[in-house]
């Protein structure tokens, strides 16, 4: 190889070696030099619930339907019957047939019925009579069965016997009274007896 040849080579490798050396040097400086501090963030915390754990708890279903309590009802007492309450006795009846009953103990069969004015008197055959002293009409049918007698009610007189005297009563007893009809239901006082049914004016 001829020298000029072997200079030109060397020149070439000179240069490119050079160059390499101060591409290289300059990396490095480049590399080695102060760097610029990177701002590290922390991270934030989220302010939202796990959607992933909501989705997956079992929450019970509530019924928030108010609860109504029912209401007592309030129930009415029922009114008394007054035709059978026990503090009042039950509604008379007349008795079919001609009147007849018990007084003092012993049985009245009507014997005979009269009418003097406004004086109804009913005899049995043992001469014991029980009379009506009526104030007022007699064509009135009376409805006596109250405890209180009213004012000007009739008088009731029983004689036991036909030498008897009679007992008079102007109240305590219970009447249903109906000349002009006929019928007479009587309760004397002082459980003396009582005397129901029809009669005929004689």
């Amino acid at each position: 190889m001829r020298q000029s040849d072997w200079l030109h080579r060397w020149r070439l490798t000179d240069r490119h070696g050079s160059a390499g050396l101060v591409f290289g040097v300059v990396a490095f400086g480049l590399g080695c030099g102060p760097s610029t501090p990177t701002e590290t963030v922390p991270p934030q915390e989220s302010s939202q619930t796990d959607t992933d754990e909501i989705g997956t708890t079992d929450q019970p279903d509530v019924d928030e339907t108010p609860v109504v309590e029912p209401k007592p009802v309030a129930v009415e007492p029922a009114l008394a019957d007054e035709s059978t309450s026990p503090d009042k006795p039950a509604e008379p009846q007349v008795a079919d047939g001609p009147v007849a009953g018990d007084l003092d103990g012993q049985r009245f069969d009507l014997a005979q019925a009269s009418l003097n004015d406004t004086t109804l008197a009913f005899t049995d055959s043992t001469g014991r009579v029980v009379t009506v002293a009526i104030f007022g009409s007699t064509t009135d049918a009376m409805r006596l069965i109250d405890d209180v007698i009213p004012f000007g009610s009739p008088h009731i007189y029983v004689k036991p016997g036909r030498d008897a005297p009679p007992a008079a009563y102007t109240e305590g007893y219970r009447m249903l009274l109906d000349v002009p009809a006929g019928t007479i239901w009587l309760e004397l006082p002082d459980e003396r007896g009582l005397i129901s049914g029809h009669f005929v004016i004689d």
